[in-house]
């Protein structure tokens, strides 16, 4: 890989950074994104995507694995799509963004960073008497509500400010404890889905099934297919809200200890092929795999003299048949199919 410089770039009215300028460089070339735009600066005010450049546990994502197109948020149309509003690149950026953690090997583009550092350990709160709301925006107040009944209490501190409220430890804690006196707290979330495309009941069980697995990667790809521009951010985040009401333990995938990908049993690899083919197709095994083929390929670069300056022939030879071998595995391993490369040979 090129020499890591982390690297920002504008690509259908979103902006995306990459681990290198190389690799901007050539999602800028794949999905035709502002090439003017790259920079090494990090845009301010911004949300940043990771999902092209970064796997869930801040490794790289292999340029291979990048899907064949990405789209542009909702709403983004026209010159927006291909240039950044007022190209907003300053010097001492610090807003961060927080990414899923899917399963699915399909990518959601949407990110969330919405946070709430409230604590209430210090607050006597008389569950009896509830605080004064009655002059806040009823809507965005059961929103709020709602938010919260899923653990998520920066969304709700978000849809309670907007409500007109200011939002304390007392907010807080009276949130807690009267979401866990009924079942449903704040009413249910409205996803209007006629409008979305989504009529068929088939289809909506669908796509909730998705959501408690996490794989909001497949619903963005699904809903888009049914109608363009259908999945939004709201959507993304009411969905996940959706999953985790009545739980009041969610945390933000920024927050989750991420297992090893470099940690696996070598053990899982050796078997024949017929047995292996295709099951490291997704999630953490997936993870495995590349971190195998990584490994076997600088293993096999140091047997055969790779890099040294006397290295042979001979040795160049046997280093491109192995490395064939290797990749070839690979690929059967992860179900990627058949590909060949520019010497004519086929691997997988």
């Amino acid at each position: 890989m090129a020499q890591y410089q982390v690297t920002f770039a504008y690509i259908k009215g979103m902006w995306y950074s990459f681990p290198t300028v190389d690799a901007a460089r050539q999602a800028v070339q794949k999905y035709t994104g502002n090439m003017e735009s790259i920079t090494t600066t990090k845009p301010s005010g911004t949300v940043i995507n990771t999902t092209l450049g970064w796997e869930t546990d801040g490794s790289f994502v292999d340029i291979n694995d990048w899907p064949d197109q990405v789209f542009a948020p909702e709403g983004v149309t026209g010159d927006l799509l291909f240039n950044p509003p007022g190209n907003p690149v300053i010097t001492g950026a610090d807003d961060t963004t927080t990414t899923d953690t899917t399963t699915d090997t399909t990518t959601d583009t949407t990110t969330d960073t919405t946070t709430d550092t409230t604590t209430d350990t210090d607050v006597d709160v008389e569950e009896d008497v509830p605080l004064d709301w009655s002059e806040l925006d009823q809507d965005l107040l059961n929103l709020a509500k709602r938010y919260a009944d899923a653990g998520m209490m920066g969304r709700a501190k978000k849809a309670f400010e907007e409500a007109g409220g200011v939002w304390d430890k007392s907010v807080h804690k009276r949130m807690k404890v009267e979401r866990d006196k009924v079942d449903v707290y704040g009413g249910t979330f409205n996803f209007d889905w006629a409008n979305k495309g989504i009529t068929d009941a088939t289809d909506l069980e669908k796509i909730k099934a998705w959501a408690k697995e996490g794989k909001f990667g497949k619903i963005k790809q699904f809903m888009e297919s049914k109608k363009e521009g259908s999945y939004s951010k709201d959507l993304h985040v009411k969905l996940k809200a959706y999953t985790h009401r009545d739980e009041h333990d969610y945390v933000p995938p920024s927050k989750v200890e991420k297992p090893d990908p470099t940690v696996y049993d070598p053990a899982a690899f050796k078997g024949p092929m017929k047995d292996l083919k295709g099951t490291f197709k997704t999630g953490q095994k997936r993870k495995h795999a590349k971190t195998w083929r990584q490994k076997h390929m600088d293993a096999a670069k140091k047997k055969h003299g790779v890099g040294d300056a006397n290295q042979t022939e001979a040795q160049k030879k046997a280093w491109i048949k192995h490395r064939n071998k290797i990749a070839s595995r690979h690929r059967k391993l992860v179900g990627a199919g058949k590909k060949t490369l520019k010497s004519g040979v086929v691997v997988g």
